[in-house]
């Protein structure tokens, strides 16, 4: 007991040398923690981000399926799809089109939002129904039709969709196909 009272009353300490040395290192590890903390976070997103374009995907894919294997009457542009009859988000009696719109519900040819629509014969507007919700368009992913065509002899509708998060982030492009049933 006595030897620890003669420490704490003890005048040495630490120079100043060995205190910067000791502050240097908390720098260090900190930094380290930090980035490591950083690094971490990014492949978090990063993992989310491509896990949720995944699960877009399979939405997407699952809607579009279901039109497109009930669907009584197809219009083709050459090998392209141009129109097809939607069963359930068909407006009127007209032919619908698989179309991209931007955030202010104009068709665009870019990623954005997919919806099946066609301009009112009667009216001119343009009229579409929006396949999913905003809520299914997580961390700014974006859809876009690259190709939608139907084989004739096959019967078989080919649909091809690439999602971005940001404006230069492109995750992924890929490929379905669907028989149409009623065609």
């Amino acid at each position: 007991m006595s030897k620890i009272r003669k420490r704490l009353k003890s005048r040495a300490g630490m120079t100043l040398v060995e205190l910067l040395c000791a502050v240097l290192i908390l720098m260090l590890v900190s930094e380290s923690l930090t980035l490591g903390t950083r690094f971490a976070k990014e492949q978090y997103l990063e993992s989310m981000r491509t896990s949720q374009s995944v699960e877009l995907y399979n939405t997407v894919q699952t809607i579009l399926s279901n039109e497109l294997r009930y669907t009584t009457d197809v219009q083709m542009d050459g090998k392209n799809v141009s129109k097809f009859y939607s069963v359930t988000y068909a407006i009127q009696s007209d032919l619908t089109k698989l179309m991209t719109l931007d955030e202010q519900g104009q068709e665009t040819s870019g990623y954005g939002y997919l919806a099946l629509g066609n301009t009112n014969s009667r009216t001119g507007k343009l009229e579409y129904n929006r396949i999913l919700s905003n809520a299914a368009y997580t961390n700014g992913l974006r859809v876009k039709v690259d190709a939608f065509t139907y084989n004739l002899i096959t019967k078989y509708f080919t649909v091809t969709l690439s999602i971005q998060a940001d404006e230069n982030d492109y995750i992924s492009n890929r490929s379905f196909q669907v028989k149409a049933l009623n065609l």
